[in-house]
């Protein structure tokens, strides 16, 4: 259940934020059908690769790049649009914050398993 509630819930995100980028209204449900489809890859590939964020993110936009650039081509439009859009479920809040914060502020305030994977995946 919890599964499907992000699923729609990555849908309706991307369809936010094609409405805040002035999306036409045509392509909208292109655009929740990319972030449903960016979740999902997402979820079923933390599930193959175990906990870690950073190969499940990078197959996930992989995969939506493919579907936008098949997009731009089937609807004569521009991949961007549909590559924003749908890439919105990805982007991590909490850790693109306290990342954020930690370069503002000149400090390390990353939480230690951030810091354990970033480390991880720099060697």
């Amino acid at each position: 259940m919890t599964y499907i509630v992000q699923l729609f819930t990555g849908a309706a995100g991307s369809v936010a934020f094609g409405i805040l980028f002035h999306m036409k209204k045509k392509h909208l449900p292109l655009a929740a059908l990319g972030g449903f489809l960016g979740w999902l890859l997402f979820i079923i590939c933390r599930e193959c690769w175990g906990g870690g964020v950073f190969f499940p993110t990078l197959a996930a936009a992989f995969g939506i790049d493919l579907y936008a650039e098949i997009l731009a081509r089937s609807c004569k439009s521009t991949s961007t649009s549909f590559f924003v859009t749908s890439v919105i479920p990805l982007i991590p809040g909490s850790t693109l914050y306290y990342c954020m914060r930690s370069v503002v502020e000149g400090g390390i305030y990353i939480r230690r398993g951030i810091m354990e994977e970033i480390h991880f995946y720099m060697h």
